[in-house]
C-alpha cells in the first residue's frame, strides 16, 4: 500500500517521504455529501464519452488501452507535492488525477474532492485528511483515503491558477507510461494491467482484471 511520512488519519506505516499516508476510515459519509453527478451535461452521441456513459450504465466503462488515447499526455506534464508527472482534472475540477510520475514507486491514481463510499466499503470524510482516492497499485485497482494532494498538479502552488493540473475534457482520452484514462459524465475512469476504476462525485467503483474489456 501507498503511505506517507507525514501525519495520519488512523495510520498506515511510511515506506518512503514521496508516498502520501492513506488511511480507510469508518466514518460514515452524510446523504448530504452524496451529491449529483459529476457532469450535468449529456455526451455528443457517437462520442468517446457516450460510448463510456452507456457502457457504464450496465457496469464499467468499456477499458481503454494507449491507442485510444487522443491527447498529447506531455502536455499535461509539470510539478506536484514534490514530484512532476502528467496531471489532469475533471471538467468540474472535483476529480484529480496523476499518471506516470518521475518517481516509479508513486503509483497512478486519482482523488475527489467530494465523492461516495466507494464499492469495496472504504469510507472517507470528503474533507480535510479524509479524501477519496484510488490508485493503481501492483496489478489492482485501490481505495483509500488520503490526507494530502497526493493527485493534484500544481499543490506545489496554490497561488498558481493551474492547480489540479489541465482539464482532461469530456471524450478525452489520455494514455502514458502504461496507465489510460478517459474523461466522460459518469467520472474519471483508468485502467491499467486491465483493473480500472472510475471515480466522480456520485460514483466510486473499482473493477477486477478483464472487466468492462472489448
Amino acid at each position: 500500500m501507498v503511505t506517507a511520512a507525514c501525519g495520519t488519519d488512523g495510520a498506515e506505516s511510511a515506506q518512503s517521504s514521496s508516498t502520501v499516508t492513506v488511511t480507510e476510515s469508518d466514518v460514515p459519509t452524510s446523504a448530504g455529501e452524496q451529491a449529483s453527478s459529476e457532469a450535468p451535461s449529456t455526451p455528443v452521441a457517437g462520442s468517446a464519452a457516450a460510448e463510456a456513459t452507456a457502457s457504464a450504465a450496465s457496469g464499467a466503462p468499456i477499458m481503454r488501452f494507449r491507442k485510444d488515447a487522443n491527447v498529447n499526455a506531455n502536455d499535461f506534464y509539470g510539478p506536484g507535492a514534490g514530484v512532476n508527472a502528467k496531471f489532469f482534472q475533471s471538467p468540474s475540477g472535483n476529480v484529480r488525477c496523476g499518471i506516470d510520475f518521475d518517481d516509479p514507486q508513486i503509483p497512478s491514481g486519482c482523488q475527489a474532492s467530494t465523492s461516495v463510499r466507494s464499492n469495496t466499503g472504504v469510507t472517507c470524510l470528503n474533507r480535510g485528511n479524509s479524501v477519496y482516492s484510488t490508485q493503481l497499485i501492483s496489478g489492482a485497482a485501490v481505495s483509500k483515503c488520503v490526507n494530502q494532494p497526493f493527485f493534484v498538479g500544481g499543490s506545489g502552488n496554490p497561488g498558481q491558477d493551474t492547480v489540479g493540473g489541465r482539464v482532461l475534457q469530456y471524450g478525452q482520452i489520455i494514455s502514458v507510461g502504461g496507465t489510460t484514462c478517459e474523461s466522460a459524465a459518469v467520472g474519471i475512469s483508468c485502467w491499467a494491467n486491465s483493473v480500472g476504476f472510475t471515480l466522480a462525485r456520485d460514483r466510486n467503483d473499482t473493477y477486477d482484471p478483464g472487466y468492462g474489456q472489448r
